[in-house]
């Protein structure tokens, strides 16, 4: 199809040859201008359209491809390159009918739409095949996942065992942050962060929730605590949403629960409208 491209001409399947055991040993590529059209589909009297214009114009452009049994292989033979009519420009060349493909990426874009409005069972599919690879080569690796009323993916978390390695040498204080749903199927994305002896962050987990209510933030806090060898943070960090902070005085609650100070920051400066108590604060 590629050489036919480029050259300017159309391809088409033509004979075949078939072994007793039913394997196809020999096939016939062609000219798409190969034979001539039959005489008698002209002259029919009951012909209701017009007949189509004549395309067939004797080419004898060809190649063989046949089944070498010793090597297992196929090979091309009886090459015939020439053609008795005028080749296309490449500029024609894609409107020719062996070029009128979809490619994958067009396929993509043209689904990307529809892909959007809801989880479909093979995104959910393929993201618990990677967790799943993940945790074939990472003996540590911690992945759990829930399911709602129609049986679709509801809740999934996952942590690596670096995570783990990171959580149990600085997971002391706990940052438990929600991204409030920037990915496109709509679900609230947890991280759960905290700061290493350089003063850098470090992921400890990540999550996917369906909502964020109550139940599903137990769930969630549950869950970290089993993946992390039940090692309790001394001090969390949030931003003190309602459903969140009843969750963590559940699931934790001889921790010290405090809000992050750029939340509070924000708060004072949507609330405080005095500009000199803002800067006094």
């Amino acid at each position: 199809m590629s050489y036919a491209k480029g050259i300017g001409f159309s391809v088409r399947k033509n004979k075949f040859v078939q072994n007793s055991e039913g394997k196809v040993c020999r096939r016939r590529w062609c000219c798409s201008k190969e034979g001539l059209k039959n005489e008698k589909f002209n002259d029919r009297s009951d012909r209701i359209r017009p007949p189509k214009a004549i395309t067939r114009e004797n080419c004898s452009a060809h190649f063989w491809v046949g089944y070498e049994k010793k090597r297992d292989v196929y090979v091309g033979t009886n090459f015939e390159p020439h053609h008795n009519h005028q080749l296309v420009t490449p500029l024609e060349s894609p409107y020719l009918r062996c070029n009128h493909v979809v490619r994958n990426s067009d396929l993509a874009q043209a689904l990307d739409v529809s892909r959007r409005e809801s989880l479909l069972d093979g995104d959910t599919e393929a993201a618990l095949f990677y967790l799943k690879a993940k945790g074939a080569i990472d003996p540590e690796f911690f992945c759990k996942f829930s399911v709602d009323e129609e049986n679709r993916l509801g809740n999934l978390f996952w942590r690596d065992f670096i995570s783990l390695l990171d959580y149990i040498a600085y997971g002391d204080v706990l940052i438990f942050n929600n991204t409030y749903k920037t990915n496109v199927y709509d679900k609230p994305l947890v991280l759960f962060v905290g700061s290493n002896n350089y003063h850098s962050i470090v992921m400890f987990s990540c999550a996917l929730l369906q909502d964020e209510t109550f139940e599903t933030y137990k769930w969630l806090l549950k869950t970290f605590m089993t993946s992390m060898k039940d090692k309790k943070p001394i001090s969390i960090l949030t931003d003190g949403d309602e459903a969140m902070r009843k969750a963590i005085d559940d699931v934790f609650p001889m921790s010290n629960h405090r809000l992050c100070l750029w939340y509070v920051s924000r708060n004072a400066q949507n609330n405080l409208k005095d500009d000199e108590l803002l800067r006094n604060f």
